[in-house]
This record gives C-alpha cells, structure tokens and sequence, in this order.
C-alpha cells in the first residue's frame, strides 16, 4: 500500500522532481545528523538519521520510473484545469495521504 501511494506521488509530481526534491531533503537533513553527531547533540542525532533514510526508497523508486521512461503527469501538466479535474476524479482521497488530521 506504502509503495503505491509513493508511485502515485512520482506519478502525478514527476519522477525527476521527486527524485531530487525527497533526494534533496535525505542530503540536507543527512548532513544536520552528521553535525548533531559531531557535536554530541544525540536526540537531534537520532531523529535525522532516522529521517535521511526514509527519503530514500521514494528517489530510488523515482529514479526507477525515470530510467524505464514511465508516463508521468508532472507539475507543468497540473496547471491544465482539465489535467487537474482528471486526477481529481481518478484519486479522490488523495489529499487525505497528506493531510495530519484523522481520517
């Protein structure tokens, strides 16, 4: 279930915006685990790297679709209305994937 809301997520953003925006988010907040080690700031320490590496399996699986030329959607297509109503219509609980209250 995970990996189809990760596909659709590549699907309807674009696979090489996805992999660089979630592969940006793993380098950066890598990088703040591996400062918050280095000074010793262990609860920091652990969340990042808890963090950095749960970025990865949405770039690896990104970078899969990119590299087979899988059909994608992508940002520039989702300013069309008619793009638009048609993901609308295709997943219409889609906004509940992000949203932080209960379903």
């Amino acid at each position: 279930m995970l990996l189809t809301k990760i596909e659709t997520h590549n699907r309807l953003n674009g696979y090489r915006f996805s992999a660089f925006e979630f592969g940006g988010i793993a380098l950066s907040v890598g990088a703040f685990a591996a400062y918050f080690w280095a000074v010793g700031r262990w609860p920091p320490a652990l969340v990042a790297t808890g963090i950095a590496p749960n970025r990865l399996p949405v770039v690896r699986t990104a970078l899969c679709s990119w590299v087979r030329h899988d059909s994608a959607i992508g940002h520039r297509s989702l300013r069309d209305p008619a793009t638009r109503a048609e993901v609308g219509a295709a997943h219409p609980h889609l906004l509940l994937d992000t949203s932080c209250s209960p379903s």
